[in-house]
């Protein structure tokens, strides 16, 4: 899980056609996760450290 140290937040990575013919389904998904407090990177480069959508800092892995 990735997370975000300046924020206290999860990030959850949301790729590319991940969700693609969800519609009604996303919106309640996307919903769900920001009620239960994590962030949502949408289509992160694969070349660099991800980054928090929020912050902008670098986020680490966590158990």
């Amino acid at each position: 899980m990735l997370y975000c140290e300046k924020c206290k937040k999860e990030v959850v990575i949301v790729g590319e056609g991940s969700l693609a013919g969800m519609d009604e389904e996303e919106e309640t998904w996307i919903s769900n996760m920001k009620e239960k407090g994590k962030l949502l990177l949408f289509d992160p480069p694969h070349s660099s450290a991800y980054l928090c959508p929020k912050c902008g800092g670098e986020l680490i892995e966590k158990d």
